[in-house]
């Protein structure tokens, strides 16, 4: 899905494009064998402006996985997450400051658009931290009782992340699986993820 064109380019082009515009020129693309396509299509990024790094899982692992295996080829402090499959339009910069600002572990950026995958899945409370992420429920079309002092919004699939804070609590059972059902579920049951509104 990340090599589909979308404006006659593919669509993970346009992406690092648009973080290069922000001032991120360090790149690192989590692939699987079965996406090592990307790899030669994009190479080490020099021909976009950019620098790419590759960290190869098993892909078996999920997003959660993916990051836990890139945590050896990463050390930036701060990390900024895009889903590979999100079609997404954010100030990165705007993001970046709120996620210094209110110093959570992890920010999730949220919108209230309806044509996500989980619409209303991740429950705010007032001060925009996250609740829950109620993602697993929907998935098994669970009964959600929606509470009148939390509002509701859906995950953009893209997280800033505080890559120290993270590292010193990252349970093993959340080392695989996917972000927002495991680790960011549990970071948010700790009122350490932040809701970033776009």
């Amino acid at each position: 899905k990340a090599l589909a064109p979308l404006a006659r380019q593919p669509y993970l082009v346009g992406i690092l494009q648009k973080l290069k515009e922000a001032g991120i020129r360090e790149n690192v693309l989590c692939v699987s064998p079965s996406t090592l396509s990307i790899v030669r299509v994009l190479g080490d990024g020099s021909a976009l402006g950019v620098r790419i790094n590759y960290s190869v899982d098993s892909g078996a692992v999920e997003n959660g996985g993916a990051l836990w295996q890139c945590m050896d080829v990463v050390s930036a402090p701060l990390l900024l997450c895009v889903n590979g499959d999100t079609v997404i339009d954010i100030d990165f910069r705007s993001l970046i400051e709120g996620h210094i600002r209110h110093q959570p572990t992890a920010t999730l950026v949220v919108s209230s658009r309806t044509d996500q995958p989980h619409v209303g899945g991740v429950a705010l409370r007032l001060d925009s931290w996250v609740d829950d992420i109620l993602e697993e429920e929907q998935d098994r079309h669970a009964i959600i009782v929606q509470h009148r002092y939390l509002r509701y919004a859906s995950n953009s699939g893209v997280y800033v992340i505080d890559r120290d804070r993270l590292l010193e609590d990252w349970p093993a059972q959340f080392c695989t699986g996917k972000l927002e059902t495991g680790l960011l579920r549990y970071l948010a049951g700790k009122r350490r993820v932040w809701a970033y509104d776009n």
